[in-house]
């Protein structure tokens, strides 16, 4: 039986990506196969929209996201590969770079953006910390 055990852990191992490349990413690079969450944390529906760039190739999607809900959508980041989102929630509205390649830590592969009353919050696998990061009704200055 514990052989058998052992032969499931090692199947398990080899199919799990270990890194972008095993996750089908064939990006240069030192980044992680990413993933980027947005969770509604408001009474109410949220609506995102986000649209990504990674060189000359853009990437555009909307969704409605339950109260209480989340969305995520993953990629294979470069330099370049910029993704900016636009949360909006009746009179409540939010628009921010949810992910920047030149500024990323390469370290980081789930970001996750938290939609709360008293505005957006940011939290990543690898600082484990959240952060009010944009009040709402207040465009960041990097969009």
């Amino acid at each position: 039986m514990q052989k058998h055990s052992i032969f499931l852990l090692l199947l398990l191992a080899a199919a799990l990506p270990l890194d972008a490349a095993a996750a089908g990413c064939t990006a240069p690079g030192d980044y992680k196969f990413t993933t980027v969450h947005i969770a509604n944390y408001l009474p109410v529906s949220l609506h995102a929209r986000c649209a990504s760039r990674t060189g000359t190739s853009t990437d555009n999607r909307s969704q409605d996201i339950a109260p209480n809900g989340e969305t995520s959508f993953s990629f294979c980041p470069q330099e370049d590969t910029r993704v900016a989102c636009e949360l909006s929630a009746g009179s409540l509205f939010g628009r921010f770079a949810v992910f920047d390649g030149h500024f990323a830590d390469k370290g980081v592969a789930q970001y996750y953006w938290i939609a709360k009353p008293d505005g957006i919050f940011y939290y990543n696998d690898v600082d484990k910390q959240v952060v009010h990061t944009l009040p709402w009704n207040h465009p960041h200055p990097l969009v």
